[in-house]
């Protein structure tokens, strides 16, 4: 056994430097299927709001119609990982996963774990100010002025930009109080560390993450289960042979003192691991 596992360290470590994944340059940020559909006009950039007008059933830029339906978010060709093309006039149009999605400071600067609406500035989304109002998902990324381009509207001046949003992180709870806002921080806090590993970036990250956890794992349990188990047998041998009670201490000391020189290396090798 602790030669397979020397083994296996040493591979791993070995194969460290030339497993590294190769990025392309525009990479899907979820792994959905999405869809091309037909929206009026054809207008709109990539990361602009779709919402479908009822009863009519067109699709167009959203606002803050209330005859409007949220149905999804543009997204370039280059991050979808599968689609279905119904026309070369068609857009492709994200409804699940967390892709880019234009927004703007018409209602403050957004943080991760706020909940994203429509806005007036047709295409662009805003922080929404409650759970009842249209919601098209949960951002991912913190926004403000500084990361934004400035816009007049009205008068006022408003900066957009681009974030990322978990389309699927859209209430679906009644009111319940204060057990809402811890239900809104459990939710914010998983969806920001899910959509880390979204990516393949992410991915790479997280396999670092699992390896470092496994051979921490492994060597304590080798080290605690050997080492431990002499300090044990040690402690009872003191008991029946009192007059080699000094050099049964000195092998329990060597033993403990080995135990944590392994624990404290392997707590480095794994940040080292995590750090690459």
């Amino acid at each position: 056994m602790p030669k397979l596992l020397v083994t296996f360290l040493l591979t791993f470590l070995i194969s460290l430097p030339s497993a590294r994944l190769v990025y392309a340059q525009n990479e899907p940020k979820a792994l959905e299927i999405v869809s091309t559909y037909k929206v009026d006009g054809a207008q709109g950039d990539s990361g602009d709001i779709i919402a479908r007008i009822l009863p009519d059933n067109l699709l167009k830029l959203a606002t803050r119609d209330p005859n409007e339906s949220l149905f999804g978010v543009l997204i370039p060709e280059d991050l979808a990982v599968a689609l279905y093309r119904g026309g070369e006039a068609e857009k492709l149009v994200a409804q699940r996963g967390v892709y880019p999605v234009n927004v703007s400071t018409i209602n403050g600067s957004i943080y991760p774990g706020d909940f994203i609406t429509p806005s007036p500035l047709p295409g662009k989304g805003q922080k929404a100010s409650s759970v009842s109002e249209s919601i098209l998902g949960l951002a991912i990324e913190e926004f403000t002025p500084e990361k934004g381009t400035a816009k007049d509207v009205n008068g006022s001046q408003v900066f957009t930009g681009s974030i990322l949003v978990d389309l699927t992180g859209r209430p679906n709870y009644q009111n319940l109080g204060a057990f809402k806002e811890v239900l809104n921080l459990a939710r914010s806090f998983g969806i920001t560390f899910l959509g880390e590993f979204q990516t393949s970036e992410g991915a790479s990250v997280l396999f670092r993450y699992i390896m470092a956890a496994l051979i921490t794992i492994l060597c304590l349990y080798f080290a605690f289960r050997h080492f431990g188990s002499s300090i044990l047998r040690g402690i009872e041998a003191i008991g029946r042979n009192p007059l080699a009670k000094g050099h049964i201490q000195s092998a329990i000391i060597i033993n403990a003192i080995i135990i944590v020189i392994v624990s404290i290396s392997v707590v480095v090798l794994s940040l080292f691991i995590v750090k690459l």
